[in-house]
């Protein structure tokens, strides 16, 4: 966001104070003014205390020999061995059992025996397939483990939650889908109404039929765009007493099992592209992916990021619409919101304040 936008430190400082002091399998704070949480306690909060969002606190590479060993895995296993790096190993909320269970459970609706498949395009072009989900959004896998995951907490503690979520166009429909029944959980999604975005007919009626249906799921149509709509949901999170009393969640991009899955997409793509598309730099023997993420609030280049921090050999190309704040920050330093929203035929990239940047 950047102090026009209210946030109070430059992210390079925010980073620099959470990191020298975060013990393992533990989750900062981005700001740097919260305590470190669990894994269960990041997923139940959301956003943290300071209104920050949450990093693990510090992250182990992932070996040659464990990346070898990865190979064979289905995209489900290879999923919780992903999880399992950043949940304790005496953890009493998620054991190895439950999280087999919830990812197991998350999957089970995917339209592809694979969940997600790689597609040759040409010899040196892939395209990884992320929309074998039940709303047909890459969305759906981060989003079903969540629902699954949140529901597993709520019942261990006998608690109930209610999530707000804000959408552009396939986040709604995909979180609805996600927590729909789901004992503990009530789930209120605010969208831009037609005319106001260009949020198509089918992603409105997926959230339509689903509030229609599901006793737990609400809906509400704004008159604005998706960065308006932002701003009373940021608000309601950063009042801590208001989050506490009405026991608020998030399922956007800015809860850390979100970040977590997209971060498996990664590790499952390179895994699976032939040896000869996979040629080292020069003066390199690594050999190294291009991988190209479209970005709208920057959740999925934030995972890659994460991704290569656990020592994945890729390199990442940050690909926007006309709506490119995201660019503008690379290019130019500065990230301010510029304008008005332009309505573009990718509607959940039509974003002018790609929050994920202070990851």
């Amino acid at each position: 966001y950047g102090a026009p936008l209210g946030y109070p430190h430059s992210p390079s400082t925010a980073l620099l104070c959470c990191f020298e002091a975060g013990p393992a399998m533990k989750f900062v704070s981005v700001l740097g003014g919260a305590e470190p949480a669990s894994f269960s306690e990041a997923v139940l909060n959301g956003w943290a205390p300071d209104g920050g969002m949450y990093w693990p606190a510090a992250v182990e590479p992932v070996s040659p020999r464990t990346l070898s060993a990865w190979e064979s895995l289905s995209y489900p296993r290879l999923c919780e061995e992903v999880l399992k790096r950043f949940i304790a190993a005496d953890d009493p909320d998620v054991t190895p059992l439950d999280l087999a269970g919830i990812v197991s459970a998350a999957f089970s609706s995917f339209g592809d025996a694979e969940v997600v498949s790689l597609r040759p395009l040409s010899d040196e072009l892939h395209v990884a397939e992320l929309w074998h989900g039940p709303t047909l959004a890459f969305k759906d896998l981060g989003m079903s483990v969540l629902g699954r995951t949140l529901s597993h907490l709520l019942r261990r503690r006998r608690q109930r939650l209610t999530l707000l979520v804000g959408t552009s166009g396939d986040t709604g429909s995909s979180a609805m889908e996600a927590v729909r029944g789901l004992e503990g959980i009530e789930i209120l999604v605010l969208y831009p109404l037609q005319g106001c975005s260009s949020i198509s007919p089918v992603q409105e009626l997926q959230m339509t039929y689903v509030a229609r249906a599901a006793s737990n799921v609400h809906l509400i149509g704004v008159e604005g765009s998706s960065d308006d709509l932002d701003v009373p949901l940021e608000r309601a999170f950063r009042d801590a007493a208001f989050k506490r009393a009405h026991r608020l969640g998030s399922v956007n991009s800015v809860n850390v099992v979100r970040l977590l899955v997209q971060v498996v997409h990664y590790f499952y793509a390179y895994l699976r592209l032939p040896e000869g598309d996979l040629r080292p730099p020069e003066g390199s023997s690594e050999r190294r992916a291009r991988v190209a993420v479209p970005c709208g609030a920057g959740g999925h280049l934030a995972a890659g990021l994460l991704a290569q921090q656990m020592g994945l050999p890729i390199t990442l190309l940050a690909a926007t619409n006309a709506n490119d704040a995201l660019h503008r920050l690379l290019a130019t330093g500065e990230l301010r919101a510029h304008g008005t929203v332009s309505q573009t035929a990718s509607p959940s990239m039509d974003i002018q304040v790609p929050y994920n940047v202070w990851r």
